[in-house]
């Protein structure tokens, strides 16, 4: 059910294949706005600075070049691309006319940038670091929570943004939530492991194991808490919660009354009573959450007639728009899919460009690129890998493993596999049925049985809910293979 990038949250970059894929942070939608300046040294010695202007609305990119004298020039060919920015600038000395042309990216308050000059018939490459002088202020997260008691009715996928704030998908209200945690502290290192949690949380929450449902598991990657959504008694009558796991296997009953929150209705969502196969709608309205760059990104189901989507919705809270309608070639059943939703995804850079990696039912592994994730359009993904039918994707981390990153999928009936993501920036779709499993590469872990969640605890180990033979939900720690 959720996703998760451990590398992603506490902001690391890592190469693999040949430098190809990366996990996103920061820059997955940088925004070139602003004013910026450098400086160079010329060959004889001369100084130059270099100052101008970018405005971003939209799509569409456009700037100034200021001059010594203070005058304005407008740059040209500017074009905002996958997170690359590309202009060109100019100028005139001696009575000849000089084009340097920029291309580079964003990364905070840094450009980094190659540029090409041509002058009196030669060109030349440098290339430039310039900063942005009118660095706006980052946006106050926590600030835009206010105190009171939530409206909360299911508690089901979560995911951390920065500063514990924790995120909570509620399918019965087709909402996502933000809640402050105050969690921000390293509580400690070590493994973690408790039998019997189901049973442990039940009498924290004063019921039974069997009147109490584990929706979902998330860290904290601020202070290494395991969290978990849980579902108090069954049916409609089942009340929300939420429980923090301490490392030292203590537990908590995180309480909703008068706690900083934030609530972002889904637009279109499916109406309460709309069932496919006996199957509600609305419960399938929320499937997975993850957080990058200011955004949080939620799979799911709408009530349109391509009805499986992803959605931004930037934090904080504003207006949220309507999603993107996605359609997939699922090769086990052989044919092109538009109302089955994404089980589980993660957050990838594929060759420079941002993508969302997606887990479905019967496991097909479908990549979309994040820049073409448009309010209101529809959007066709890249079938990259069929893993196998008659199966559901359960859970998805990456993580680094000797230089390379790999997928960590935990299946309903298919254990828990390790794929490679080496040559998946070169892989085409899948466009005609399969029979078994075809694309990328994977082995699947034996010592892994039963894991019914998973999330990144550390760089060497995930923590995993675990369904023993004997019928027991364990919480473990396991080393990455």
């Amino acid at each position: 059910m959720v996703r998760r990038n451990w590398l992603c949250v506490v902001l690391l970059t890592v190469c693999l294949a040949a430098g190809t894929v990366t996990s996103v942070w920061a820059d997955d939608k940088a925004d070139p706005t602003g004013t910026w300046k450098y400086s160079f040294t010329t060959q004889n010695g001369q100084a130059i600075d270099i100052t101008f202007k970018l405005k971003l609305d939209g799509e569409k990119l456009t700037g100034v070049f200021i001059g010594r004298d203070g005058q304005e020039s407008p740059i040209g060919d500017a074009s905002f691309k996958n997170g690359e920015v590309a202009f060109t600038i100019t100028r005139e000395r001696d009575g000849q006319k000089f084009v340097s042309k920029y291309r580079g990216k964003v990364s905070g308050d840094s450009f980094k940038a190659s540029v090409e000059t041509e002058f009196g018939g030669q060109a030349r490459t440098r290339e430039v670091e310039a900063k942005r002088s009118d660095a706006r202020p980052a946006p106050d997260l926590l600030g835009s929570l206010k105190k009171g008691s939530p409206d909360l009715k299911f508690a089901g996928p979560l995911a951390f943004g920065p500063q514990g704030v924790l995120f909570v998908g509620d399918t019965a209200s087709a909402a996502v939530f933000a809640f402050d945690t105050g969690d921000r502290s390293p509580s400690g290192n070590g493994t973690l492991k408790i039998e019997s949690i189901d049973e442990k949380v039940a009498g924290l929450l004063g019921t039974t194991a069997q009147n109490l449902l584990i929706n979902d598991m998330a860290v904290n990657p601020a202070s290494g808490k395991v969290y978990l959504s849980v579902s108090r008694g069954k049916g409609p009558e089942a009340a929300p919660a939420l429980v923090r796991v301490n490392r030292d296997a203590k537990l908590e009953s995180i309480s909703l009354a008068d706690i900083p929150f934030a609530k972002a209705p889904l637009a279109n969502a499916p109406d309460p009573g709309a069932a496919t196969k006996g199957q509600s709608q609305r419960s399938q309205s929320i499937t997975d959450l993850a957080f990058v760059d200011g955004r949080v990104f939620i799979a799911g189901l709408s009530n349109e007639e391509f009805s499986s989507r992803l959605l931004a919705i930037p934090f904080p809270f504003s207006k949220t728009e309507p999603g993107t309608s996605l359609e997939i070639f699922h090769g086990a059943h052989g044919k092109f899919e538009t109302r089955s939703p994404v089980r589980t995804f993660v957050p990838f850079k594929i060759a420079g460009d941002s993508q969302l990696l997606a887990a479905y039912t019967c496991t097909p592994l479908v990549k979309f690129p994040v820049a073409e994730l448009k309010p209101g359009t529809h959007l066709k993904g890249t079938t990259v890998a069929e893993l196998g039918n008659r199966n559901n994707p359960l859970d998805m981390i990456v993580y680094e493993k000797a230089g390379k990153n790999f997928l960590l999928l935990a299946n309903s009936n298919r254990g828990v596999m390790k794929i490679t993501t080496e040559g998946i920036d070169k892989a085409e779709s899948i466009t005609e049925p399969v029979s078994g499993t075809r694309g990328q590469s994977y082995e699947t872990i034996a010592a892994l049985k039963g894991v019914m969640q998973l999330d990144g605890l550390d760089k060497e180990h995930a923590i995993v809910l675990v369904r023993s033979e004997a019928g027991a939900l364990n919480l473990d720690t396991v080393a990455l293979p």
